[in-house]
């Protein structure tokens, strides 16, 4: 009986040192660095210059036609309703086709 309070007590030593010995104390410093806080884009050697965003071009079928448009796999009912393109989604993915030949500002 002895010997087995001496192994319940030795055993609850050895938890007690091993969770004080796992415990860190807080440091100041982080713990990691965020290379974005770090990075000044004016170091980069060699850097592009920025360029201007292209021009926004959008779509619009007051006219009534659908510009060719077409309904892929998983659209029905693709039409053209009050200027606007409207269909129905029938699968999770549905696709939308567009022959892009030229581009609506004429560009290519």
């Amino acid at each position: 009986m002895a010997a087995r309070r001496v192994l319940v007590v030795g055993a609850l030593v050895l938890a007690g040192a091993a969770v004080h010995g796992c415990h860190r104390g807080r440091s100041a410093e982080p713990l990691s660095i965020r290379l974005v806080d770090l990075y000044h884009p004016e170091a980069v050697e060699g850097r592009q210059a920025a360029t201007a965003a292209p021009p926004r071009f959008e779509w619009h079928f007051t006219d009534g036609d659908a510009h060719g448009w077409q309904a892929g796999i998983g659209i029905s009912g693709l039409a053209v309703k009050d200027g606007r393109l409207v269909g129905r989604s029938t699968t999770a993915v549905p696709l939308l086709l567009y022959d892009l030949k030229v581009w609506p500002n004429g560009r290519c």
